[in-house]
């Protein structure tokens, strides 16, 4: 067949990577302005970039089809237009500003905790999810009764972020209290500890308390305080 092995439809190319991620979570490790990775724009010169990185990260979620990418030291970076070169703020139509600010400001008021933004959220475990969301309308130039919507798309802030929980102590959240086949299932049915084996491993080799503060007690995990 001449198709034989080929898609028919533009539709059913790949995304590819970490342009197919979905849904993820990991700490909010930093933000930065950085130049654009792109030497050239359609629409003049690039703009500067802010540079978004996770780490303990954990994919979550990928588009339908797609193979999830390796994280390399479990880090997640991720790229949006920021502003051009010489200009200090990003304008407010941007995705950096409606999407990714906005929706860190949102997350806070639902808390009763207004006026913080995403700055406090550095250093917490959070959860990023890509949307489109809507950035500016205009009328439309041939009807002057619709309008025109111009719309991004990017990861923003979900619940869920916010939780300062470090990795090692979810560990012990799901091991203590517990003997060591229903620690070991814990660990590897959590989505941000099964990524990390050493510590299923270290159950394995009972060298558990090397990692985290533990002991076994009687065939049960306890904290190293409390036995």
């Amino acid at each position: 067949m001449a198709n034989d092995g080929l898609t028919g439809r533009s539709s059913e190319a790949s995304k590819g990577g970490f342009q197919a991620v979905l849904k993820v979570e990991g700490i909010l490790e930093s933000g930065q302005r950085v130049d654009s990775r792109f030497t050239d724009g359609q629409y003049g010169e690039p703009k500067d970039q802010a540079e978004i990185i996770l780490s303990d990260a954990v994919i979550l979620e990928m588009e339908e089809g797609e193979e999830e990418p390796d994280l390399k030291d479990g880090k997640f970076t991720f790229w949006m237009n920021y502003a051009p070169k010489g200009k200090p703020n990003p304008h407010q139509n941007t995705f950096f500003v409606k999407g990714f600010q906005k929706s860190a400001e949102e997350l806070w008021k639902a808390r009763g905790e207004e006026g913080k933004s995403w700055l406090d959220l550095v250093g917490t475990h959070v959860t990023l999810e890509r949307k489109e969301i809507i950035l500016f309308t205009r009328p439309n130039k041939d009807d002057k009764d619709k309008k025109d919507q111009f719309t991004g798309r990017g990861y923003v802030f979900v619940e869920g972020s916010g939780d300062s929980q470090g990795l090692e102590d979810l560990v012990l959240e799901l091991v203590v209290g517990n003997n060591e086949a229903t620690a070991k299932r814990n660990l590897l049915l959590n989505n941000r500890t099964k990524r990390a084996p050493e510590y299923k491993d270290a159950i394995d080799s009972g060298t558990l308390n090397e990692l985290v503060s533990v002991k076994l007690v009687d065939g049960v995990y306890q904290g190293a305080e409390e036995a």
